[in-house]
């Protein structure tokens, strides 16, 4: 047997499972993903990958967040020096100092 099937019941008056069926059936999920089975099985194995991973590393979370927060902060600061770049290169030339 090449494909098998597995029903899932969504109860609508828990929370959890009220949202995870509005993110089946939204539309990004449709943008995002060829089928809403396609997106069931990445977010399954990609779910038991991360369980993995963090009983394997419970630090794992942790330096992403870190690491996150570190990228965030670097590309402020890409933005804010292109943005005042042109000022910058104007100062310079107002103080006559020449630029290597």
């Amino acid at each position: 047997m090449k494909n098998k099937n597995h029903n899932i019941r969504f109860n609508m008056e828990k929370g959890d499972e009220c949202r995870a069926w509005e993110l089946l059936h939204s539309p990004k999920v449709r943008q995002m993903f060829k089928s809403q089975n396609r997106f069931v099985i990445e977010a399954v194995n990609d779910y038991y990958d991360r369980c993995v991973a963090m009983k394997n590393d419970p630090y794992m979370e942790t330096r992403e967040k870190e690491d996150a927060f570190a990228d965030r902060i670097v590309e402020a600061v890409e933005k804010k020096v292109v943005s005042n770049l042109s000022a910058l290169f104007g100062m310079y030339m107002a103080q006559g100092i020449e630029m290597v």
